[in-house]
């Protein structure tokens, strides 16, 4: 009987790299499901805590359902455009501007995208100095980048 070392070898090799490749995709679905997990786990959160600050405002959602968070913020963007100069939408701007500041890019793009963006749509482009007043200085970046890409968009 003829042996054939390297192809021995070759065999060994070909296993030992895909053995390297699925422990990395292994690797790889570990984080997946811990951001998922992490993401989900920060969502309650937040969910929790907009529902104990204004749970007067957004308490038509229930909170098993999909995409909460988004429907809040959105809910709370329109409770602030209807009710600007109320000492209601100053405190939901503020705690939006704390949750902003956290600086977690699921919670930044969830409030760029559902509650700035409301903001942005119903007020009047004349009116920016007054959105901007009522608004936390640190805000005022983020919410005009939001604005431009929603007047950008609209463009085209």
């Amino acid at each position: 009987m003829v042996h054939y070392p390297n192809t021995y070898h070759i065999v060994y090799l070909y296993i030992k790299q895909n053995f390297y490749f699925l422990e990395q995709i292994w690797h790889v679905i570990i984080q997946i499901i811990k951001a998922d997990i992490y993401k989900s786990t920060i969502m309650k959160s937040i969910v929790k805590e907009l529902n104990d600050c204004f749970g007067s405002v957004i308490s038509s959602i229930n909170e098993k359902e999909e995409f909460v968070l988004y429907k809040e913020l959105n809910l709370l963007g329109n409770y602030c455009v209807e009710h600007f100069d109320e000492q209601k939408s100053k405190e939901i701007i503020g705690k939006i501007n704390a949750l902003y500041e956290q600086k977690d890019l699921f919670i930044c793009n969830a409030i760029e995208n559902e509650f700035l963006i409301v903001l942005v749509r119903k007020f009047q482009l004349s009116q920016l100095t007054e959105q901007l007043k009522a608004l936390p200085e640190s805000l005022w970046a983020i919410y005009i980048k939001v604005l431009l890409e929603t007047l950008k968009n609209d463009k085209q």
